[in-house]
């Protein structure tokens, strides 16, 4: 069975391996996503992506939800990168979720867009049409939500931003496989904003692997705190944190 308990708000659980967890996610996924559609008459949702979500995505699209009446956004794109690389998180998104089911609205951030800030506003300018009703996210090695890294602002008024990657974001993704070399991971992103996340009606955060196993310790136990973007999550009203044994190792 899996261990349930609650760090102020947040809703924590361990799963006994990550196939039971991305299960988990997934039936969370359906059950938030129909309670918006029976609700509003459709879903808003944000996409991460990454070796995280892998078990996620796999049993997300075998779920019977009705896509017809869900609009996305994902949650972060490299600058620069076109859609075809491999570390493209628009061809992430493709081949594991857009090939599999058909969403009535997905807006891509085009990370290789001419004019950055132009792509920027025009995601804010859909984003804040309706706040989010389900945001699916992890937390990245140092901490981060998306691409917000330490040290965090909370109260931005925007949905999307440019930012610039940290060298440990970098050397995360690298270490993740989407790069021949570290220098080939960019320097710049758009993310969505922790503003925009904790807007959200529900966050659905999946963090397996044992490389997670700090970054989960501190959101757990640190101060609510800039420095430790993550711990955001424990003062939403409706989050989820979803673990395996590996990242919940230090708390445990």
């Amino acid at each position: 069975m899996p261990q349930t308990w609650k760090v102020d708000n947040l809703n924590v659980t361990v799963f006994e391996n990550r196939n039971l967890l991305g299960d988990a996610a997934a039936q969370m996924a359906k059950t938030y996503i129909t309670d918006a559609i029976e609700q509003c008459g459709r879903a808003v949702v944000a996409f991460s992506t990454g070796t995280s979500q892998l078990q996620f995505y796999k049993a997300l699209v075998k779920q019977p939800i009705d896509w017809s009446k869900v609009e996305a956004f994902h949650l972060d794109a490299y600058i620069g990168l076109q859609e075809e690389h491999p570390g493209s998180f628009r061809r992430y998104l493709h081949e594991r979720l857009l090939d599999y089911v058909t969403i009535a609205k997905f807006h891509m951030i085009k990370g290789d867009a001419d004019d950055v800030y132009s792509e920027c506003h025009r995601l804010d300018l859909l984003a804040r049409r309706r706040p989010l009703d389900v945001v699916f996210a992890s937390i990245g090695e140092n901490g981060q939500l998306a691409f917000n890294e330490s040290p965090a602002i909370f109260d931005e008024d925007t949905y999307y931003k440019i930012v610039e990657l940290s060298d440990a974001s970098r050397r995360q993704q690298f270490g993740e496989g989407w790069f021949l070399h570290p220098d080939d991971v960019p320097r710049q992103a758009i993310t969505i904003t922790i503003s925009a996340i904790i807007k959200a009606r529900t966050v659905i955060c999946c963090v397996p692997d044992l490389r997670k196993a700090q970054a989960v310790y501190n959101t757990l136990t640190q101060p609510f705190s800039h420095s430790f973007p993550a711990t955001v999550l424990r003062f939403h009203t409706n989050a989820h944190l979803l673990l395996d044994p590996h990242s919940a190792a230090q708390i445990l």
